[in-house]
């Protein structure tokens, strides 16, 4: 019988914000925190809902194709 894997250790991520300016009619939670590779992520809470989503933005765009691949960051955005 083998020995069960260990865990991997995982670097918690740092809370960046949790007071971000909002409308007073809006109930939701956010929360920016900010991952040991430099990931930073918007949570929102939202109560009313059971649904989840995620979305990400990558800071990229054309000035970073290749002389010779034009398009290429915008092909790989869809």
């Amino acid at each position: 019988m083998t020995a069960p894997k260990p865990e991997p250790k995982r670097a918690p991520a740092e809370l960046v914000t949790n007071q971000l300016e909002k409308p007073s009619n809006d109930d939701r939670d956010y929360r920016i925190i900010l991952f040991p590779n430099k990931l930073e992520v918007l949570l929102v809470h939202d109560p009313e809902t059971d649904k989840a989503r995620a979305a990400l933005d990558v800071n990229v765009g054309n000035f970073s194709d290749e002389d010779d691949m034009p398009g290429m960051a915008h092909a790989v955005e869809h």
